[in-house]
């Protein structure tokens, strides 16, 4: 037998066995579109992918929510020990270098109208707890009690302590809180509103990071009150978060939002090294055949 004869059969096991594994893969993605005869289409167009990709995208999808990516995963990693830490460090930077007023911050969450309603809210609740204690705080007792020491010690004149009685002094003591309660509750608002107004202002300029230098909060506290608040919150909402987060439902509808180009280079860019050894290993197989059949012959 000439040799041209013996390595004619391996090489073209060999190139028979790479080009069908290699015309393989590349039938997995093309011809994207169906390529039709007449009204006739051919067989095996489109390709694998393109044809079957909502039941691709959808198996992919069950896959990764129901298998890969479960409740219990989720959980563990949203509690695990670097997203908790990273979480303190972040809340804590931001507390500590916080350069916002109180009314800066708050105006990045609340609209301006409702800000406004908050705002005359807040006022109309000081005013309220303002009036309902100076009315709750016997005024007559008080002013009377105290206008008896005052005279007591203010007047000398033995002639003139014996016009001022308690009684009169009671007396004197009822007319003038009748007058305050008077006040109080038809004029008294519009000066309640002007203190809390000019507090509330005070409050809306003062800085995060001084409120809490002021408070002198410890910083180890407060990580550790937000630590407990934030494993509360995840133990607690985890079903709602994934009732309202259907992860299959996401990764289908974002394989299906791909182009079949999209979604062959992705499927490439994680099986490429996979998708060449099985090529190589058709040239290498189809060698091997090639050799047998000539030491069978």
């Amino acid at each position: 037998m000439e040799l041209i004869q013996i390595i004619t059969g391996p090489a073209i096991g060999a190139l028979i066995g790479f080009g069908t594994n290699y015309l393989a893969i590349k039938m997995l993605f093309r011809p994207i579109n169906p390529i039709k005869i007449g009204k006739k289409q051919i067989p095996f167009t489109p390709g694998i992918v393109p044809k079957r990709k909502p039941e691709i995208a959808k198996a992919i999808g069950s896959a990764v929510g129901n298998e890969l990516f479960t409740k219990e995963d989720i959980k563990k990693i949203l509690l695990s020990e670097e997203i908790e830490k990273s979480l303190l460090n972040s809340v804590s930077k931001y507390l500590n270098e916080n350069n916002k007023t109180i009314k800066e911050f708050l105006k990045i969450y609340i609209e301006q109208n409702k800000y406004d309603n908050i705002k005359l809210s807040l006022k109309e609740e000081i005013y309220d707890k303002v009036r309902k204690a100076i009315l709750n705080m016997n005024l007559a007792y008080i002013i009377s009690k105290e206008a008896s020491i005052a005279v007591k010690e203010q007047v000398k004149n033995p002639l003139i302590k014996i016009f001022i009685t308690d009684n009169m002094l009671n007396n004197i003591s009822k007319v003038i809180v009748n007058k305050i309660e008077n006040y109080i509750q038809n004029d008294g608002k519009d000066v309640i509103f002007n203190i809390s107004e000019k507090e509330i202002l005070n409050i809306e300029e003062m800085q995060i990071s001084e409120i809490f230098d002021k408070l002198q909060v410890d910083e180890e506290k407060i990580r550790e009150v937000i630590s407990k608040l934030y494993k509360n919150l995840i133990n607690e909402n985890i079903d709602k978060l994934l009732a309202n987060f259907d992860i299959s439902k996401v990764v289908e509808q974002k394989i299906n939002d791909m182009s079949v180009l999209e979604l062959e280079k992705l499927i490439l860019k994680v099986m490429k090294k996979e998708l060449n050894a099985i090529v190589s290993l058709g040239g290498i197989l189809g060698f091997i055949i090639g050799l047998l059949n000539i030491l069978v012959i």
